[in-house]
């Protein structure tokens, strides 16, 4: 594989928080630990090819210099360095958790990283040799939840191993890892959890036990930050394809909830600026959208299919002067993006602009009708102003159940947060949409929108 190549390993999210109950992984035995599930996932996908199933005795084997070189380790002493690393990880014993483990039926999982391992010297042949006409060999089994979550893994975070080999620290890595997950979502946040949940995810050995509540003592949250966090953003920000941005949530004075926002930097994507289709171009001028955004909404994994069709539905959302004007047309297209994905499936096609000689041909944007309005809306409407007499105190239960509403959707963004925050609501469109259907759940009822029968 060329240094330039990208090595991926396909890492199920139930393996990629990783804490340690008993023993200490080092940063560089993690990093190892992820090439050689990498390599167990090609040589899995192998046998599985020819039929064959791991009973829980299979060896998985590759050269130790093959593994050590990807994470750019010196080759002076492999004997050494393999018998190490290969130690931490059949000593280590791992607690699992995916970062949305809530959604998993799975309430704990716990296992040593390998089942075996072993070095031994292999010559060309494949047949036992000795340290001067052969090369070393590592070979290695698998636990087998970690071998059935490779081989069929339902939800994995696309770990690049040229990456983590650039971090020196161990809360780098795992934070990486962690981030990876959520590299392609629409507004790039991770999964929120309370401060103590991160900092276990994030260190690399179990802390002294309080003698007297027999819990581990992990260091407080705002001195983990300090000593170790910022230097780990840092260190992902400037050295990978990734720029990380911290998020903190307050209850008063606490730091109740923590989460980051995770960027691809332009430059990893390959060239780099996605290549916007004229139609798309014409229908997001139409809209205000800048091309920028458009082109950001590209970079992260958006297909044009779905962008076309939310960018119809805001130009037909704008056209309606019974309703009011929108707040963000930025966060209303991200709504509708995110609405529209669970439902197409297949992007359509848009063939890339070729320059030609003569007359370029425009493409007509043929404007959808404006739908007659809905009792829907017009009931909308009229709950909307009885809403909006509210005062502040009276309308913030319904900020906040529209926070939850939000979260359950995983469309909760900064600036909701900030909204609410601030009681600064009624010019976030997104939040403010959500608190007139809770108010209008509360006020009349889960068929607030359904339209009377006449008798």
């Amino acid at each position: 594989m060329k240094s330039t190549d990208p090595m991926l390993l396909k890492k199920p999210v139930q393996s990629l928080v990783m804490i340690p109950k008993i023993g200490k992984l080092t940063t560089t035995a993690r990093k190892l630990f992820n090439v050689i599930l990498q390599t167990s996932q090609q040589q899995i996908a192998e046998l599985s090819k020819n039929g064959a199933v791991d009973l829980g005795g299979h060896m998985y084997s590759a050269r130790l210099s093959d593994l050590l070189e990807p994470i750019q380790q010196g080759s002076s002493n492999l004997r050494a360095l393999g018998k190490t690393y290969f130690r931490e990880m059949m000593q280590t014993t791992i607690e699992w958790e995916a970062p949305d483990s809530k959604k998993s039926g799975i309430v704990w999982d716990i296992s040593h990283l390998l089942s075996a391992a072993r070095l031994e010297y292999v010559d060309k042949e494949g047949n036992p040799g000795s340290s001067t006409n052969s090369h070393l060999v590592a070979k290695w089994g698998l636990p087998a939840p970690l071998y059935n979550a490779l081989k069929h893994p339902e939800l994995y975070a696309q770990v690049n191993i040229r990456q983590i080999a650039k971090l020196g620290s161990y809360e780098a890595v795992a934070l990486y890892e962690i981030c990876t997950r959520y590299r392609s979502n629409f507004d790039g946040l991770t999964n929120k959890s309370e401060p103590l949940w991160w900092v276990r995810a994030l260190t690399n050995k179990q802390p002294a036990i309080d003698p007297i509540t027999q819990a581990p003592k992990y260091r407080p949250w705002v001195k983990f930050k300090d000593d170790k966090l910022k230097d780990a953003i840092a260190e992902i920000s400037q050295l990978t394809d990734l720029e990380i941005e911290l998020i903190e949530e307050r209850e008063g004075k606490k730091i109740a909830f923590v989460q980051f926002r995770v960027r691809r930097k332009a430059e990893s994507q390959g060239d780099t600026t996605p290549v916007v289709s004229t139609s798309i171009a014409e229908l997001s001028l139409k809209c205000g959208i800048a091309l920028q955004d458009i082109s950001k909404l590209l970079r992260v994994g958006i297909g044009e299919g779905p962008l076309k069709i939310a960018l119809l539905k805001l130009e037909s959302r704008m056209a309606r002067e019974d309703l009011e004007p929108i707040g963000s047309k930025l966060s209303y297209l991200n709504t509708v993006i995110a609405e529209t994905q669970k439902y197409v499936a297949i992007d359509i096609p848009v063939p890339p602009s070729v320059e030609t000689p003569g007359p370029v041909e425009r493409l007509a944007v043929v404007t959808p009708p404006v739908a007659p309005i809905s009792y829907k809306d017009r009931r909308r409407a009229e709950i909307k102003a009885d809403f909006t007499k509210l005062s502040k105190e009276e309308q913030q239960p319904y900020a906040l159940a529209a926070s939850d509403l939000l979260k359950a959707a995983g469309l909760m963004q900064p600036s909701v947060a900030r909204a609410i925050f601030s009681q600064d609501w009624l010019k976030n469109g997104l939040l403010l949409s959500k608190m007139i259907e809770a108010y209008a759940v509360a006020t009349h009822g889960p068929d607030w929108a359904a339209e009377p029968v006449e008798s």
